[in-house]
């Protein structure tokens, strides 16, 4: 066991299948007791997800859990992470609704363990939210969402370590399910706080202003992305100068949402704002005639 986590650590991952299968030979041949041989197969289907040996891993993470589910053991904390981990290599193939009982299943016997504030369940929470967004259920996603950034802020406060990807979790769902107005509000917010973390003049507000510049652009409102392209600009020319590179692939970003919305206005016979967006985008540095 030991030498195959240690090559599996080192990302050799053909040789700790290869400990892994001989483990779970042993186990079967010597009649070792049930949960040597869970573990063994456990550790084997990990090693086969990893290497993509997809039909392989839910094999060997079936047969783990046949044993596991009919074994006497009065307590099974394995059953969870079993669980969890059969869900993901459904998740990580798009089989979504193999993955949903699995991740479900693992959620409720975690809160039936530890409760339901517990933060550990906070992990198989988002699993399962992760699903529900996948499905577009977008209702049971949200609900999901909030809930585990509840847990989260009891547990730990406002500004616990892991905020920022649960905060981008939830606007990604209102991005996706054309919720732009909730989704700018949460991208707000989260700018707010890293202005209050870091300065107004960090280059770590980047990439909030960039999903503001999203959430403009897919409402079409590309003017109202100015201010937010405009300040990205500004921290970029302050950090590395006037000519970098990044800074200029920033306006070509912005005159192309000018030029892009300048072709449906005239499409639809809006001459006069195409004709203002076309301007708009060659004032930002757009060569027209290429």
């Amino acid at each position: 066991m030991k030498e195959g986590a240690e090559a599996f650590a080192d990302q050799s991952l053909e040789q700790a299948e290869e400990v892994f299968i001989k483990a779970v030979q042993l186990a079967e041949q010597s009649k070792s007791t049930e949960p040597e041989l869970i573990e063994s197969l456990t550790n084997l289907a990990v090693v086969q997800q990893t290497l993509r040996l997809y039909t392989e891993s839910e094999t060997t993470y079936k047969r783990a859990l046949d044993l596991l589910e009919g074994s006497d053991a009065p307590q099974k904390p394995e059953l969870p992470y079993l669980l969890r981990n059969l869900g993901t290599l459904y998740f990580g193939l798009s089989e979504f609704d193999e993955a949903e009982p699995l991740y479900k299943r693992a959620a409720e016997l975690v809160e039936q363990e530890l409760g339901s504030d517990d933060v550990e369940l906070t992990k198989y929470l988002t699993n399962l939210a992760s699903v529900y967004h996948e499905k577009e259920e977008t209702e049971k996603a949200e609900k999901l969402y909030q809930r585990i950034l509840k847990i989260k802020t009891d547990a730990l406060g406002p500004r616990y370590d892991g905020f920022e990807s649960d905060i981008e979790n939830l606007a990604g769902l209102y991005f996706n399910s054309n919720q732009m107005e909730k989704a700018e509000s949460l991208y707000l917010e989260q700018l707010a706080a890293h202005e209050q973390m870091y300065g107004d003049e960090a280059l770590e507000l980047i990439p909030d202003l960039k999903n503001l510049i999203e959430i403009k652009s897919a409402q079409v409102k590309i003017d109202q992305a100015d201010q937010f392209y405009d300040r990205i600009v500004s921290l970029q020319e302050s950090m590395f100068g006037p000519e970098n590179p990044a800074s200029k692939t920033m306006r070509q970003q912005q005159a192309a949402g000018y030029f892009m919305r300048a072709v449906t206005h005239e499409r639809n016979g809006n001459n006069e704002l195409a004709q203002a967006d076309f301007a708009r985008a060659s004032d930002l540095g757009l060569d027209q005639s290429k």
